[in-house]
């Protein structure tokens, strides 16, 4: 409530404030009613006073009969601890305060004007592009949102998926739409944020291995698209429901779940917020890049060994020749055990952890008062 009286009495607001107050008033029915009762008595206000007639001299003459402010003893001064208080006021500035009451009214006035041109408050339809950039399959940029469409984001993009759901994509990511509010993403980050109100209308992101319900809140989603995928969820604040292989999981404020999943290989976690922050400060990188330097050298040897393999079975298939063709078999036995002992070994670098997204989670998360 505090912008709300700075308005009132007529100090300054400046951009940010302003903009603060506009994205509280969207979420706060408390203060929304506050303002609504505000116009009713501005509009009062005018009303009553149209009708009073009074002298051009009134205001002189008022100002002229106020008692002069009393003569005060000089105060020494003293050292400042916390912020100075204003000074005193005289009569004719407290006079002042009517007329600064009436300018506040409008000053609220202004901001739900603002407020009514805000994404999800009726003037705009749901699921419009109101920054960044998003590009639909055929490569065309958008600015509307469409069912069951498939986008790529270009360009950081903030979306409204309804009056309650605001979504956050980050260069990169892609995504489908299913709804007013359900999407699914292939690959890519986001952030969502659900007003209070979305508490009853919970925002549903699906990703490869799990669905999760955003309730209200401040939430991150991640989900890599990769063939060894990884996807992660973080809880800032209010809650998620997670439902995975039909079942379900709650997830409360400041923890972690996450799914990494390599070949017939799945494991699923949940941990707390601050446990993931101590893991990635202790955390050197040295390993991982060994590890996944290594993965990839295996992956490209087992391709190596598959191609040889179709290769194999064709000359398997053609040869007459018994000797040439017990050779074959020979060799084709021994490029199966070299695969099989490389698909083997590469299940052992598994990837214990999702660095990269949870840092990118913490890394890159600003506050949704600033995203409109």
């Amino acid at each position: 409530m505090e912008l709300h009286t700075r308005a009132l009495v007529g100090e300054a607001v400046d951009a940010s404030e302003r903009h603060e107050l506009e994205l509280h008033l969207v979420g706060c029915a408390e203060c929304r009613k506050f303002q609504e009762e505000l116009l009713q008595a501005d509009t009062q206000l005018r009303s009553a006073l149209s009708s009073i007639q009074v002298s051009s001299t009134f205001a002189q003459r008022t100002l002229a009969a106020l008692p002069s402010a009393p003569e005060l003893p000089a105060i020494p001064e003293m050292p400042r601890v916390f912020a100075a208080t204003p000074a005193r006021r005289s009569w004719a500035s407290r006079l002042s305060i009517a007329a600064a009451l009436v300018a506040g009214v409008l000053v609220v006035w202004a901001a739900s004007s603002l407020i009514s041109k805000r994404p999800g408050n009726g003037t705009r339809a749901p699921m419009s592009v109101v920054r960044g950039k998003l590009l639909d399959a055929n490569g065309n940029a958008v600015t509307q949102l469409k069912q069951g469409a498939v986008y790529t984001v270009q360009a950081d993009s903030v979306v409204p998926l309804s009056d309650a759901n605001i979504v956050n994509l980050k260069e990169g990511a892609e995504f489908q739409v299913q709804g007013d509010n359900a999407l699914k993403l292939t690959a890519g980050d986001l952030f969502a944020y659900g007003r209070p109100e979305s508490d009853q209308k919970p925002l549903r992101v699906s990703c490869s291995t799990f669905d999760t319900l955003l309730h209200a809140g401040d939430f991150y989603v991640a989900e890599d698209g990769a063939q060894d995928s990884s996807s992660v969820v973080i809880v800032f604040n209010g809650q998620a429901q997670i439902t995975r292989d039909n079942e379900t999981l709650p997830l409360r404020a400041g923890q972690v779940f996450y799914v990494l999943a390599a070949e017939d290989m799945v494991f699923a976690q949940t941990i707390e917020l601050s446990d993931a922050v101590v893991r990635l400060h202790n955390d050197p990188g040295v390993q991982r890049k060994d590890l996944a330097d290594l993965r990839d050298l295996y992956e490209k040897q087992i391709r190596g060994y598959q191609k040889e393999l179709v290769e194999l079975d064709k000359q398997l298939k053609s040869e007459q020749n018994p000797q040439k063709l017990a050779e074959l078999r020979k060799r084709q036995q021994l490029v199966l055990n070299y695969r099989d002992e490389h698909q083997r070994k590469l299940k052992s670098f598994w990837r214990e952890f999702p660095y990269e997204e949870l840092k990118r989670g913490l890394n890159n998360r600003t506050e949704p008062s600033t995203w409109l």
